[in-house]
């Protein structure tokens, strides 16, 4: 190998070993955004929050007491119990029957 062929060889080594070093930085430093891609409170006053974890946040819709489990990715689902009906919040249950 001449003199020049190992010159070239290792800037081009030296320059993949920065590349490879600042893809792992780029990475490594990006922290995912806890965001809530469906659920605002400030623009959607329906839903109030009843526990809010680091992955997920479980509200309950004010209208209808149905609670819904929310993940960090934008996922949404209503929580059901063992007979496959919609979960309602504690007092739900208890106000409806009163109003009847």
């Amino acid at each position: 190998m001449s003199d020049t062929s190992r010159r070239i060889a290792t800037i081009i080594a030296v320059l993949m070993i920065i590349l490879i070093m600042l893809l792992i930085v780029a990475v490594c430093g990006k922290t995912e955004e806890e965001t809530d891609y469906f659920f605002l409170e400030e623009s959607n006053p329906r839903f109030t929050v009843l526990e809010r974890q680091a992955g997920y946040t479980i509200t309950v819709d004010i209208q209808t007491g149905v609670e819904y489990l929310w993940t960090s990715r934008g996922n949404v689902t209503p929580l059901i119990d063992h007979e496959g009906r919609p979960f309602l919040a504690n007092g739900w249950r208890d106000a409806g029957r009163k109003t009847e």
